[in-house]
């Protein structure tokens, strides 16, 4: 597009490419309502040709800096998929990655560095528990909301210790989910109708809520990895420690639980929840 002999392209004045762009990276930082038309004359690579003769468009913009990055760790493929579609174009959020396994969940949040996880509480390899135990430890202005369809007493009461700061089942919706995503992600806590009602129950009932603090991070990764019937030898190739070590561990199990065979503490991993019935063999 040409200039006219007024300097003017149409009844758009001339500016120097440097004040253009200086007022278009102004109202980018003000995250306010803009002209999409101006805005992109604003920048000072743009083609011009457009504006003529087109009504004026209007968006909300949010600049990246406003945005919470977030990570979905969900082992359900579906779900998963389902929560990114959805979030990938919410302007508050800035979608960094996703993991349906929990040990690979915790590299991958070390290195994006997440403002907000959305976590479930099932997760193959590192259940949900002891992932927001460690990442908590590292990541120390971390917002998480816990989305799973698992609500027993100990369960919620753990997530909570780890450090979740809201808890809606999947049971809920999609509406009571972004609300309780919006409300974690600005600094508050959130927790779905049937998580309330059963936090209301453990305050009235609190031996209802019984915890597995006695064991060690260690001995509750083994347990899972037991759990899900995994031999001795392929839980120590996948935590990389000796054979032995992991047998040293199965017995202290076995004596601070009173518990004699891998049934018996395949029972017990699914009663504090740290595997999913569908998990067993």
């Amino acid at each position: 597009m040409v200039p006219d002999s007024n300097g003017s392209y149409g009844s758009l004045s001339v500016m120097p490419w440097y004040a253009l762009y200086f007022a278009y990276s102004l109202a980018w930082r003000r995250k306010t309502l803009v002209n999409a038309e101006v805005l992109d004359w604003f920048h000072p690579f743009t083609s011009f040709g457009h504006l003529q003769g087109s009504s004026p468009r209007w968006k909300f913009i949010a600049p990246l800096e406003f945005m919470k990055r977030l990570i979905i760790v969900e082992d359900q493929t579906a779900i998963r998929e389902m929560l990114v579609e959805i979030l990938r174009t919410d302007p508050n959020y800035q979608l960094v990655g996703e993991s349906g396994d929990g040990q690979a969940a915790y590299t991958l949040c070390l290195e994006k560095q997440p403002d907000v996880i959305v976590l479930d509480a099932k997760l193959p390899g590192l259940n949900g528990v002891d992932l927001l135990r460690r990442l908590t430890k590292q990541l120390r202005n971390l917002r998480v909301l816990v989305f799973s369809g698992h609500e027993n007493p100990m369960l919620v009461r753990e997530m909570l210790e780890a450090g979740a700061h809201g808890f809606v089942e999947k049971t809920a919706g999609l509406l009571e989910f972004k609300k309780g995503l919006e409300t974690v992600a600005t600094g508050g806590t959130y927790f779905g109708p049937a998580v309330a009602a059963l936090l209301r129950n453990v305050v009235a009932n609190p031996s209802a809520s019984a915890s597995s603090d006695f064991l060690t991070d260690r001995e509750r990764e083994i347990l899972q990895l037991v759990a899900e019937s995994h031999s001795t030898k392929e839980i120590a190739a996948k935590l990389i420690i000796s054979v032995k070590t992991v047998d040293n561990h199965r017995t202290n199990l076995m004596r601070k639980l009173n518990l004699h065979d891998v049934a018996s503490l395949t029972r017990y991993a699914l009663e504090i929840g740290l595997i999913e019935p569908k998990k067993l063999t």
